[in-house]
């Protein structure tokens, strides 16, 4: 009688294999794969907008829109050095960064300062 293995037959049953040669990973000899890097413009490239929105309850925030970075980390902590400089909270969402209060002044400044070109709306 003929011992049936639990996953017979499906993905989870065989090697993984190479994409690139097919082979079993063990047994690959290609190149490991380039990690994918994305280029980011230099600040003085970057277009940036700054407004000042009100919020519900009267609550002010400084808008800025056009940020691009090419990692996480590097977005943190930038993130970080505006809300330091201005002394205030705020949090970023994709290309938006928002901080607390009415800060664009301080934010114009700073941005370029830093070599980027900023249109205040």
């Amino acid at each position: 009688m003929m011992m049936m293995r639990l996953f017979q037959g499906t993905p989870w049953d065989r090697l993984p294999t190479c994409d690139h040669c097919g082979k079993e990973t063990d047994q690959c000899r290609c190149d490991p794969p380039s990690p994918a890097t994305t280029t980011v413009p230099p600040p003085e490239n970057q277009k940036l907008q700054i407004r000042v929105e009100k919020r519900r309850k009267g609550k002010t925030v400084t808008v800025i829109k056009g940020l691009q970075f090419g990692d996480l980390e590097s977005k943190k902590t930038f993130l970080a050095s505006l809300k330091d400089h201005c002394g205030a909270g705020g949090r970023s969402e994709n290309d938006v960064f928002e901080i607390q209060g009415d800060q664009s002044q301080k934010l114009l400044n700073l941005l370029a300062a830093k070599g980027y070109r900023v249109s205040h709306c």
